[in-house]
C-alpha cells in the first residue's frame, strides 16, 4: 500500500472523514453521541492512522467528539483539518492542492 508523508506521519491514502460525526447537514450534534464515538474508536482500532476534520463540522461538534473518544491520542494518529482555501475575485472556490504530496 502506498503511504504519503503528512508532516511527521506516514499515512495511509485513505482515512477517516469526520465531517458526517455532527448532526443532520453537518449541524449540531448526533443524534446518538455513543454511537458516534464508537465509531471513532473503532477506525483506530481498526488502524486509521488519519483522521480528516473541521471545525466546521458542527461547528466544533466533530472535533469535540474526536477528542472525547480518542484523547489522549495515539501516537500514530494523525488529525487533519482542511483550513486553507482559496477564492477568486467573484468567490468561487479555487483549487489549492500545493504542496505535491510525498511519498514515504
Amino acid at each position: 500500500m502506498q503511504r504519503y508523508q503528512l508532516g511527521r506521519f506516514c499515512v495511509a491514502r485513505i482515512g477517516f472523514g469526520a465531517m458526517q460525526l455532527p448532526g443532520p447537514g453537518v449541524f449540531g450534534p448526533p443524534r446518538d453521541r455513543g454511537q458516534a464515538l464508537a465509531v471513532l474508536r473503532r477506525a483506530v482500532e481498526l488502524d486509521v492512522d488519519h483522521i480528516d476534520t473541521s471545525q466546521y463540522y458542527g461547528p466544533a461538534v466533530a472535533n469535540e467528539l474526536i477528542r472525547d473518544a480518542l484523547y489522549p491520542y495515539p501516537d500514530s494518529l494523525a488529525l487533519v483539518s482542511k483550513v486553507g482555501v482559496r477564492r477568486d475575485e467573484s468567490g468561487a472556490w479555487l483549487p489549492y492542492d500545493e504542496p505535491r504530496p510525498t511519498f514515504c
